[in-house]
């Protein structure tokens, strides 16, 4: 289905890292049930459906399997070249770094989290480990609901704070619309529900809905979220 919808997916060396990816996620399950692999297809996808390089494509259908016991930074090299090895390696440490900020027992202040993502920027050298990093955020969001509540809003609430900033930072707005989107219901359920109301009182005016997402958007950042 994907190599219908997308062009990209028919590139055989795409279809080899799928096969890669297939064999290093063997039997490994998401919240869902679904294939963790399918995971890895749609990551990709995301960044399919924009428009990007074939490598970059490439490198994000791997990008979660430098977790696997078996694949390693050469084993990758040598089954795609160093380009898509170092771009995965980059991702995984990325991964780490945001882990390492979610073990914190206090949340950051703004001030804080400005800088970080000024520092998680200039750290990474590539910029398409970000844009892979965005598009697993988005694919993990668009899938929140099977997760816990507070797991639920752990990941929309560093979403908010530091995945948003980081795509903002780099023009990716169709992303960043979709991301602040995802995290509203979950941040704010009672405004969310109560928008729900007001779009189907007015007979879901196109002008009404995005009048009212905008000063919904307002009233989040006026509190913070």
């Amino acid at each position: 289905k994907m190599q219908e919808r997308l062009p990209a997916f028919r590139s055989q060396r795409v279809e080899h890292a799928f096969a890669v990816a297939k064999d290093a996620h063997w039997r490994q399950l998401r919240k869902s049930r679904e294939p963790y692999v399918n995971h890895c297809v749609e990551t990709a996808a995301i960044l399919a459906e924009l428009g990007f390089e074939e490598e970059i494509i490439i490198g994000a259908i791997p990008h979660d399997t430098l977790d696997d016991i078996w694949v390693s930074v050469e084993y990758l090299r040598s089954e795609f070249g160093s380009d898509t090895a170092d771009l995965v390696s980059e991702v995984s440490k990325l991964s780490q770094v945001n882990q390492l900020m979610r073990g914190r027992g206090s949340p950051l202040t703004r001030d804080e989290l400005d800088s970080l993502n000024r520092m998680l920027l200039s750290f990474i050298k590539d910029v398409r480990v970000v844009l892979i990093k965005l598009a697993d955020r988005l694919h993990n969001m668009r899938n929140i609901s099977v997760l816990p509540r507070e797991t639920q809003l752990r990941m929309a609430r560093d979403t908010i704070d530091v995945i948003v900033p980081i795509a903002s930072r780099l023009g990716i707005w169709q992303l960043k619309g979709e991301l602040e989107d995802l995290c509203f219901p979950v941040l704010e359920p009672e405004a969310y529900e109560q928008l729900k109301k007001e779009i189907a009182a007015s007979g879901t005016s196109k002008e009404y809905v995005l009048g009212t997402i905008l000063a919904l958007k307002q009233r989040l950042q006026d509190l913070g979220i």
